[in-house]
């Protein structure tokens, strides 16, 4: 089978990617946006349902996202002698070290090393390793699929630039690629926004620790002390649903927030398009696919400066970006809007216009299958200085340059361009 991307013939081979049964969140979701689109490039993808039998978590993946994708189901036990469980799995995936060899697309699966090397290090298939997360528990991954990756996918630049000082402290010479997890985009830009009050929104898991769920509760509270007409959608499930909705009665909020649980995708999209303002206060991310969802139908995000958002949000022109915890903050922005419509729909069309050339699903399927090919064309691991990152978006205007020479083409790059000489190395 040929594909032909970037107008250069692709042979393709399998790719396996690998979904655990135990998410319903951000890898389910990627993988699925990102399988679809592959496909549809004329790839022969595979999906890999996965259970690890020792882990307490229930299933809850939803099936219905990943329909009109070929998909098999795996089990093995981290319990169980890892080299064993891999040789078994090799069997059961039909890997050859002689064959055809697959590219599998994983995150945090313990037992893929495994079953991509053998004992005697021979190599049954291509490893791309996907960092879903700015969180210390997942940087832990990078050093154990280190043995086994031929590159390694960041979803923001933040997770990738700290996923490369991983890489570098343990000497690997992997490539690191920062990618946005991409959505789907409106043809068009056609918000219309609402004068009386201003319509916010937020979707994701209602998680108090990573998304700071209760910070919604505070902001709410605020917005209607300064007596600014507005109305919040919480979109999302969890443990603390009945705990929130009890807090948002007790504070005089029921009736101007509502929560609508968890909804399906098409549900959600429709969902945002009634809406103004995309409001999100997580403490970390990796590359927040709500905001890739809420920019591309036309939605003013205000959310904090994490991993992911400062990519793509440009303050004050695109969406506001606030510091993590800082309540007054997020309504000082969300006031501005409500009192400037005009320049509430110009940074409406603005994120619209940033989400259709940077963040569509068939723009990052592309660029993953570029990356498929780039490391299938090699015998061995992309070699590179530690850790080197390449964006997705500009790679001459990335804000991370690690080394001397990266640094110089970017102030060369500015000055020929006439844009500020901002090369400073957090």
């Amino acid at each position: 089978m040929c594909a032909v991307i970037a107008d250069t013939p692709f042979i393709a081979t399998r790719i396996l990617c690998f979904v655990p049964t135990t998410d319903n969140g951000g890898v389910a979701t990627y993988t699925s946006k990102w399988a679809h689109a592959v496909q549809s490039l004329g790839l022969k993808v595979e999906v890999i349902f996965w259970r690890d039998l020792a882990s307490p978590y229930s299933e809850k993946v939803d099936l219905a996202q990943f329909k009109g994708l070929t998909s098999r189901r795996i089990e093995f036990s981290s319990l169980n002698n890892k080299s064993i469980e891999g040789a078994r799995l090799r069997t059961l995936l039909n890997l050859s070290a002689d064959g055809e060899v697959p590219v599998f697309l994983s995150a945090s699966c313990s037992i893929i090393p495994y079953i991509v090397r053998d004992r005697a290090g021979r190599k049954f298939a291509k490893h791309i390793e996907v960092i879903v997360c700015d969180d210390h528990t997942c940087y832990g991954d990078v050093e154990r699929a280190a043995v086994s990756a031929d590159a390694f996918i960041g979803l923001g630049a933040r997770t990738a630039k700290r996923a490369a000082k991983v890489l570098s402290r343990i000497e690997s010479t992997v490539n690191v690629y920062a990618f946005a997890t991409g959505s789907s985009v409106d043809e068009s830009f056609s918000k219309c926004s609402r004068v009386d009050r201003l319509r916010l929104c937020y979707v994701g898991r209602l998680d108090p620790i990573q998304k700071r769920i209760y910070d919604l509760l505070e902001i709410a509270i605020l917005l209607k002390t300064e007596n600014i007409p507005f109305e919040l959608s919480v979109i999302g499930g969890g443990s603390e649903l009945e705990r929130l909705q009890n807090l948002a009665s007790a504070t005089g909020l029921s009736e101007l927030i509502t929560f609508h649980g968890h909804l399906r995708h098409q549900e959600v999209r429709a969902l945002l398009r009634d809406h103004d303002v995309f409001i999100m206060a997580s403490a970390f991310e990796g590359f927040s696919g709500a905001l890739c969802e809420a920019m591309g139908v036309g939605l003013v995000p205000v959310v904090t400066k994490v991993s992911g958002s400062e990519d793509v949000v440009i303050d004050g022109e695109s969406g506001f970006l606030v510091d993590v915890g800082d309540i007054l903050a997020f309504c000082r922005r969300v006031k501005f809007l409500a009192d400037h419509p005009e320049t509430l729909q110009l940074m409406a069309f603005n994120a619209w216009e940033k989400a259709k050339s940077d963040l569509s699903v068939e723009a990052v399927a592309k660029r993953l299958a570029l990356l498929i090919q780039e490391i299938c064309q090699k015998e061995e691991a992309p070699a590179a200085t530690s850790g080197r990152i390449i964006r997705i978006f500009d790679i001459l205007d990335s804000s991370f340059c690690p080394n001397p020479v990266s640094r110089c083409i970017r102030i060369l790059w500015r000055r020929f361009k006439g844009l500020p000489q901002d090369v400073s190395q957090k």
